[in-house]
């Protein structure tokens, strides 16, 4: 059993649209599009918080490249110290290698008159539980 519809209704149903019915439809397009702008206080608002955004990444990503230089500088400054202890201990070595305890005792004795002290001249001291000396005339009755 088929429905008969009016002309207009036919028309609707079928998708098919006068010209009266087209511009209102147009007319609604552009008032869904009209409601839909912004007023211009809310673009205003929405290109600071753009721009304070940018600015903040801008901030981020120099930061970033500040940490990473300065990392880099403290591997530079350790491996420089790591050289530096090296050649300080290679240096130190040398001169314990160097010093001769055998060949100070004898500069000492020959070349300025070193000798050694006689029993009479040695004062034994047995240390008190404090840290500390206090001297209150000259040792040995000088």
């Amino acid at each position: 059993m088929a429905v008969r519809l009016p002309g207009e209704q036919r028309r609707r149903a079928s998708g098919a649209l006068t010209v009266s019915e087209g511009n209102l439809a147009a007319a609604r397009t552009r008032q869904r599009i009209s409601g839909t702008t912004m007023s211009l206080s809310r673009v205003i608002v929405m290109l600071a918080l753009m721009a304070a955004m940018t600015a903040a990444l801008i901030g981020y990503i120099k930061l970033q490249t500040d940490v990473t230089a300065s990392s880099q500088n403290i591997a530079d400054l350790e491996q420089q110290l790591s050289e530096m202890k090296a050649e300080n201990d290679a240096a130190y070595n040398e001169i314990n290698d160097s010093i001769s305890l055998e060949e100070v005792r004898e500069k000492a004795i020959k070349d300025l008159g070193m000798k050694y002290a006689d029993r009479d001249q040695v004062v034994v001291y047995s240390g008190a539980e404090e840290d500390a000396v206090h001297q209150v005339s000259e040792v040995g009755g000088k």
